[in-house]
């Protein structure tokens, strides 16, 4: 305890001092508490020291007037403490849907890709997820990019480096469900050849890094 302060006592101008567990409160000048009922004081303490707090007169508390003449008193109430996840008094960690305490929510998810229509100029990325997709980036090898569909309004890619990248500055998402995550568009190759798709970032929601499947070898059709 570490003092106490408001209410009748405080409108009385009483003096409360605490110390441990213990707390005083009296008038210097002889000011009493008016008879009624209401709010006495309120204490305020540094440290939670177990899951209940309990008044108690213990051997010597009383409840005097202002002779000293000890009132009969009965004592009613129990705090108890709560106690987040992570063990805190009055703590605010929850456990997300993941079983995580304190988590985001995401840790468990995972989206699968896959991919969709081949043909010898083009490959869909497919996607199927539990959660609303806001972004991507992978690495692309085996093929020359010439172009990166996607419902993703913001797309870039790089011909030299087959680094491809699809987001949306005004926040829009990818439904959560299956759908089509990206038609890369590629110079077609005489005798066909394999695409690589790897160092794939999904991202979530408020740019939430989701683990997502690896992508196999796709065997790319020579061009007719």
């Amino acid at each position: 305890m570490t003092g106490g302060s408001g209410g009748a006592a405080g409108d009385a101008r009483f003096q409360i001092t605490a110390g441990g567990r213990t707390v005083i409160g009296f008038s210097m000048t002889g000011d009493t508490i008016p008879s009624g009922s209401g709010l006495l004081t309120t204490l305020s303490f540094s440290e939670i020291l177990s899951d209940t707090t309990e008044l108690s007169l213990v051997n010597f508390g009383a409840i005097t007037d202002s002779d000293l003449n000890a009132y009969n008193v009965s004592l009613e109430g129990l705090i108890e403490h709560p106690m987040d996840c992570a063990g805190t008094y009055y703590g605010d960690l929850v456990v997300d849907d993941c079983g995580i305490c304190g988590g985001d929510g995401f840790s468990c998810v995972n989206v699968v890709l896959s991919f969709g229509e081949v043909t010898d100029q083009s490959a869909e990325i497919l996607y199927s997820s539990p959660v609303d997709i806001g972004g991507f980036q992978f690495d692309t090898d085996g093929v020359e990019l010439t172009g990166v569909l996607s419902d993703f309004p913001d797309i870039s890619y790089s011909a030299e480096t087959g680094i491809a990248l699809g987001f949306s500055l005004a926040g829009d998402n990818l439904p959560a469900g299956d759908g089509v995550l990206a038609t890369l568009n590629f110079a077609p190759m005489a005798l066909g050849g394999t695409l690589s798709v790897s160092n794939v970032s999904v991202s979530g929601t408020s740019a939430v890094s989701l683990a997502s499947t690896d992508l196999e070898l796709l065997e790319i059709p020579a061009s007719v």
